[in-house]
């Protein structure tokens, strides 16, 4: 079982990266929910259209994946978001910096969909990556 809850990630994590919005459909349950930090809950058309927002500002982004741990109906990826900056994003117009934002992702497996999703990005590191914030001061 957790050989197929790792290869669903992985299609899932694919369908996004292709902007499939129609194989997310088909991958996540009906009731599917992600938590993303400073969110509330994102149901499932949400989650299209927060998607939509990330590839609106980074159009060639995608989830490198580094590394998958399942242990029963949970699978946690490690991942590194790349991406070029080309878009608006997040109040930030196009900088055309690129990005490599270290990231984990819990999901949940439920009937062999994904039910719930738990994204942990660095954000700091992202938004100093593109020049919004001053990167920490070296000693």
């Amino acid at each position: 079982m957790s050989n197929s809850n790792v290869e669903l990630a992985h299609r899932f994590m694919g369908a996004i990266d292709r902007n499939d919005w129609d194989a997310v459909r088909d991958i996540v349950t009906d009731d599917f929910v992600m938590e993303y930090p400073g969110q509330p809950p994102i149901d499932k058309e949400g989650f299209i259209q927060f998607c939509g927002g990330w590839y609106a500002g980074f159009p060639d982004l995608v989830h490198d994946i580094q590394e998958s741990v399942c242990e029963d109906d949970r699978v946690v990826l490690r991942i590194i978001v790349r991406a070029t900056h080309q878009g608006d994003f997040m109040g930030l117009p196009a900088t055309g910096r690129t990005i490599a934002v270290h990231s984990a992702g819990i999901g949940y497996i439920r009937d062999g969909r994904v039910a719930k999703l738990w994204a942990l990005p660095d954000v700091m590191g992202m938004m100093q990556q593109l020049g919004a914030i001053p990167e920490p001061a070296t000693a």
